[in-house]
């Protein structure tokens, strides 16, 4: 279970299922025989294997999953956008590792086939990509995790 916290908020990401708490909810139920989660009054939102998860300077939740898309829901777990598809080119991915958001709330994503790290904006505009498949300078192989400074470095 991977859990997630902003704005007094606690974000779950369950196997197939993510859904935010609001701290001072209580009616919090889990069937584990099932894998379902109900929360009162909160929202729930399934994925196809969600793979990754961030949270924006707002409260956004960025959420990635195995269909190689990003979504993006409001702290009250309402879906505000979604980007990206399978693919090689700009915006698209092959196996999405994990998501990183900086002070600007850039979204920097790890594309591990495609061997490559690419950056977008918080509306989910492509705004560029480095990487390519090796061990040298400027090169990855399958990256996975990322992180971003308190100086936004890339």
């Amino acid at each position: 279970m991977n859990k997630l916290r902003k704005a007094g908020i606690i974000f779950l990401v369950l196997a197939f299922i993510l859904t935010a708490i609001p701290v001072r909810t209580t009616n919090v139920y889990a069937d584990a025989s099932s894998g379902f989660v109900t929360l009162v009054p909160s929202k729930l939102c399934y994925f196809n294997g969600p793979s990754a998860a961030a949270v924006d300077s707002k409260g956004n939740l960025y959420v990635s999953d195995n269909n190689n898309k990003i979504y993006v829901y409001t702290q009250d777990g309402n879906l505000i956008r979604s980007f990206g598809e399978k693919g090689a080119g700009d915006g698209q991915f092959n196996e999405i590792g994990r998501l990183a958001i900086d002070s600007n709330d850039n979204i920097y994503v790890t594309d591990q086939y495609n061997h490559r790290v690419q950056k977008f904006s918080s509306e989910g505009k492509f705004l560029k990509a480095w990487g390519s498949e090796g061990t040298g300078n400027g090169q990855f192989k399958y990256p996975y995790g990322i992180a971003i400074d308190k100086d936004n470095n890339e």
